[in-house]
């Protein structure tokens, strides 16, 4: 079993190195995309790549950012997979697994082809900024972002290949991905990790919604300021394994009738 992460990446400059150094721990490749970096990600990228083989410069361009960038990636490089190989997709940058991915999906028994995460999304705060002095090029601390959301997030994150796979263009994912495994992978999730980064983030996103693109609307503020929360409606890492978990948030139970038929679909050959 070989693991392939799909990492889309943009700006991200104060925390790539430590979430590609991390990924290589797991991945026997991480294939990385740059959406237009202005910044200095992608030369990050290069450097790393020159002395760790896992992790492949795979293209650079301005292309309209969209979701299924990432089977543009899948659909370049999908020959080096073969079948069982699971590929990770929507890799992002400020993401950092708690349960290895690796031994995790070992144990996914056959028969399930989708694993979802289970993100705890770290957020900075007010009072994180009056407390902590967050230079504009250093690079991401976490010591400085400790407070989580207890509400989760969840969504696919790893499918496994099969050679009859399709993704077509405008799809975020392959057409009949499989059957979902109803346990989680558990990850840290760091989107807001300062001042500047957060105004970059913003102001990335707003243009995007401005040209079309529809799935970024919660980012509409203006100014980072508007994206600090309280520690006090947050819970905080102690470093202890302890987690404060309240649930998680747009999880949809699976259809058991409908799986039984995509089973059954898969099972015949039906479905890849």
């Amino acid at each position: 079993m070989k693991i392939y992460a799909l990492c889309l990446i943009k700006n991200e400059d104060d925390v790539i190195k430590q979430s590609l150094l991390a990924a290589s721990k797991w991945a026997d490749k991480v294939f990385v995309y740059d959406n237009g970096s202005t910044d200095k990600t992608w030369d990050i990228v290069n450097e790393i790549a020159k002395t760790n083989d896992i992790i492949v410069p795979w293209r650079q361009d301005t292309k309209h950012f969209k979701n299924n960038l990432f089977g543009d990636i899948f659909s370049g490089i999908r020959e080096v997979a073969k079948n069982g190989d699971w590929f990770c997709y929507g890799f992002p940058a400020d993401e950092f697994y708690l349960d290895d991915p690796r031994d995790f999906l070992s144990k996914v028994p056959k028969g399930y082809h989708v694993v979802k995460s289970q993100s705890i999304d770290y957020h900075l705060t007010f009072e994180d900024v009056e407390e902590f002095d967050f230079s504009n090029d250093a690079e991401f601390d976490r010591e400085k972002v400790k407070y989580y959301d207890p509400q989760t997030y969840t969504e696919r994150r790893f499918f496994k290949y099969r050679k009859g796979m399709e993704w077509p263009a405008g799809l975020v994912h392959p057409k009949h991905i499989g059957i979902t495994y109803p346990k989680k992978i558990r990850l840290r999730h760091y989107q807001h990790r300062s001042p500047k980064q957060i105004q970059l983030r913003l102001d990335t996103r707003r243009k995007l919604v401005e040209d079309g693109y529809k799935s970024f609307k919660h980012a509409s503020q203006a100014d980072w300021k508007e994206k600090l929360r309280h520690r006090s409606e947050l819970r905080k890492d102690n470093n202890d394994g302890n987690w404060q978990i309240e649930g998680i948030r747009y999880d949809t139970a699976p259809n058991p009738f409908i799986n039984f038929a995509r089973k059954i679909a898969h099972r015949i050959g039906i479905f890849p």
